[in-house]
């Protein structure tokens, strides 16, 4: 009585799963429904609630992140690479206006000064 091996197919199973574990892997990771951020704008605390405005368009706000327990505020999107006019406006400041060329990540640090005449403290008026 002659004793007959079957070759296993367990080996490519396993091979099958692999590969189709690894090719969805690579679709989700590729796919574009979450743009990468590029570019953060960072203030200081006093800078909450300030209005971000790229090329002249509103495009929000910088918030704060103390809740995060980073300090300080921020605002982060994502753009086309290229040149860019970033202006941070907040009433009872200065604006802050500074230009970027944008081609991988950009980091603007703001850092808002008092317009001339206000003071820190709310008026009182009768």
């Amino acid at each position: 009585m002659a004793i007959v091996v079957k070759p296993s197919k367990a080996t490519f199973l396993w091979f099958a799963v692999l590969v189709a574990v690894l090719v969805l892997l690579f679709t989700e990771t590729r796919s574009t429904k979450t743009p990468k951020l590029n570019l953060l704008i960072n203030g200081n605390a006093e800078s909450a609630g300030a209005t971000v405005y790229i090329n002249g368009s509103e495009k929000g706000t910088l918030q704060n992140l103390a809740d995060a327990d980073l300090g300080g505020t921020g605002f982060w999107t994502h753009l086309p690479d290229g040149p860019y006019s970033i202006e941070i406006r907040k009433s009872g400041f200065e604006p802050f206006k500074t230009n970027i060329d944008l081609n991988t990540l950009s980091f603007v640090a703001v850092d808002l000064t008092r317009s001339a005449g206000a003071s820190g403290a709310p008026s009182l008026s009768n």
